[in-house]
């Protein structure tokens, strides 16, 4: 939050306030906002349907809700490369599930979510973005190596288990290297809707 305040008074913006709260609970005041942003942020709500109602509470009527989050694990391949991964394809676990971070990627869900909540006018964009993991093979390679994910599986394996797998995520990362990076696609929704 420093930094923020610290950008803001850069930029000369005076008429702008920070806070820390849980959005599902905060007791805002009603209709004070004119618009809610967020970036990757809404689809780890614990009660999502308490969240935007509490977000529209928040909003003046006709203020703007405008959010940007993660579609499918499938069209996401920095999600499906790694050693979790892997290691399904190579037999000693099970494929991860589709976790917190593409809990709205169901549009049918999270328009009926938003609708509930009173919200209008609800529009899905797809927001597809190639995204820069890193400088090289290596580089990704040693992030995913030091993930918590990697280290867990690494260590129930035997030093030839360890180097296939190993090799097989080197393999995939390869498959998204150039000259400019490993870049894999990004594919989002962003998701805009009105306070009624």
């Amino acid at each position: 939050m420093a930094e923020a305040r610290q950008l803001a008074a850069a930029a000369g913006v005076a008429n702008a306030r920070f806070e820390v709260a849980d959005v599902q609970v905060h007791p805002f005041e009603a209709g004070v906002f004119d618009v809610v942003l967020s970036s990757f942020g809404v689809m780890f709500f614990d009660d999502p349907a308490a969240a935007f109602g509490n977000l529209r509470k928040a909003l003046r009527p006709g203020g703007r809700l405008a959010f940007i989050c993660w579609r499918t694990r499938a069209e996401n391949p920095v999600f499906t490369i790694g050693f979790a991964e892997a290691a399904a394809v190579l037999g000693p676990r099970e494929m991860p599930g589709p976790g917190a971070a593409f809990s709205l990627a169901n549009t049918g869900r999270v328009g009926a979510l938003l609708s509930g909540a009173g919200f209008g006018g609800i529009e899905f964009v797809k927001a597809d973005e190639p995204m820069l993991i890193g400088r090289d093979v290596d580089d990704v390679l040693e992030y995913e190596l030091a993930s918590p994910t990697a280290t867990e599986i690494l260590t129930g394996l035997s030093p030839a288990q360890a180097d296939e797998l190993t090799r097989l995520v080197r393999d995939r990362l390869t498959a998204y290297a150039s000259p400019g990076g490993v870049v894999m696609p990004g594919a989002a929704w962003l998701v805009t809707a009105e306070a009624v």
